[in-house]
């Protein structure tokens, strides 16, 4: 198979009392309402209180892909106040490295989430930036953190921010057979919270196995989860899925099922 090239698309879509027909492309933004950045593959997105955009994702470096973060001003262009050109790429090893998702912090750093694979082993990787593209120093080593949960596959797939400044990923961990639901919490400086969980992690297991896909802060401080729970049968992606944690990563009993619902799709 040949070389695949991705690239983020931006499209800013109105709704705006002010505008004569609501869903229409805001011809403010971009071309005709649409921004294309070349050689990229964008996965997640956050606004600053600022108004500029932020797109988190991974791109090629020839051999293997790194993370990659693109700023853009409120009218599209490339924000140059941003490692001078709008983009900056981050390598956490020797192989691929993939950013799915990014949360914007009160004090404008960006953490962005996903995996990194070194040695045939992913896990889940977080980097931190200064609100100017670089590295914070303060985070992690050099503003990077990996951590492994099982032996093989594990996978950030979003990230919150709790107002108290620690940050939530989910994803999942492979345990052997199957995916379980994986929850980490780190402090702001990116080592891990071990108010939470087991040493900082909470890992969900599941019968035929559950994805995280999505995670919200509530303004209690409880964590939800969304994602899937799947079939036994591989080619059936299962059911809708949303767990609830207490904030020390405990289920919240009060939700659903022992913390747990799940949804048959439709």
């Amino acid at each position: 198979m040949g070389k695949m090239t991705f690239i983020f698309i931006l499209l800013c879509i109105t709704s705006l009392p002010c505008l004569a027909q609501d869903g229409v492309l805001d011809t403010g933004f971009g071309t005709g309402g649409i921004v294309i950045t070349g050689s990229f593959d964008g996965s997640g997105v956050a606004i600053q209180a600022d108004g500029k955009i932020v797109c988190a994702g991974s791109s090629s470096n020839g051999s293997n892909n790194d993370f990659a973060v693109v700023r853009y001003n409120i009218n599209g262009t490339l924000d140059t106040g941003f490692d001078i050109d709008g983009i900056v790429k981050t390598d956490f090893a020797s192989s691929n490295d993939n950013g799915y998702s990014v949360a914007i912090q009160t004090d404008g750093k960006i953490v962005v989430a996903g995996s990194s694979t070194s040695d045939r082993i992913t896990a889940i990787a977080v980097v931190r930036y200064n609100s100017n593209g670089t590295l914070d120093s303060d985070f992690g080593t050099g503003g990077k953190v990996t951590t492994a949960i099982g032996s093989s596959n594990d996978c950030a797939l979003s990230v919150a921010i709790q107002a108290d400044g620690k940050i939530v990923v989910a994803g999942f961990s492979l345990n052997g057979s199957y995916y379980d639901l994986a929850v980490v919490r780190y402090n702001s400086d990116g080592t891990l919270d071990t108010a939470f969980g087991t040493g900082g992690i909470v890992v969900l297991h599941g019968e035929s196995g559950y994805l995280g896909n999505s995670v919200a802060i509530q303004a209690d401080g409880k964590i939800v989860v969304a994602g899937i729970k799947k079939f036994p049968d591989a080619n059936l992606s299962g059911n809708f899925l949303v767990v609830r944690y207490n904030s020390n990563g405990t289920l919240d009993s009060d939700f659903g099922t022992d913390g747990i619902v799940y949804t048959a799709k439709f």
